[in-house]
């Protein structure tokens, strides 16, 4: 296996040293990132979906949370996903100034990160 700073990477080494064959370039690791955080209007939220035991796509679901846990704007995509690195741009309109959570939820695992709306 080899690292890199989005996941890692399965390498195939049967072949001679030579000229190893790179057998996925999937991250193996379920990541959720934001930028820019805090923000002000919009912010880019992206995510590495690694590819599922059973399945190369994935169910995916996509949500803007306050802190008391009620749902602020559905950002769930259409239908299932296929394994990569994935991104949504999130307006956040006539919302309020302070600190939302954004979670993912899919096969692999679920994650939460906190994001900061300033104006």
């Amino acid at each position: 296996m080899v690292g890199y700073p989005s996941g890692f990477y399965i390498l195939d080494c049967r072949q001679a040293l030579t000229s190893p064959t790179l057998l996925s370039l999937t991250p193996y690791h379920l990541s959720l990132q934001t930028f820019p955080n805090p923000f002000n209007s919009r912010t880019t939220i992206t995510f590495d979906l690694p590819v599922s035991v059973t399945s190369v796509q994935s169910v995916v679901n996509l949500g803007i949370y306050d802190p008391l846990g009620r749902l602020v704007q559905d950002l769930t995509p259409k239908g299932r996903m296929v394994s990569g690195k994935r991104s949504v741009v999130w307006n956040c309109g006539s919302l309020c100034a302070g600190k939302y959570y954004v979670e993912l939820n899919t096969p692999e695992g679920r994650l939460v990160k906190p994001v900061v709306l300033v104006k």
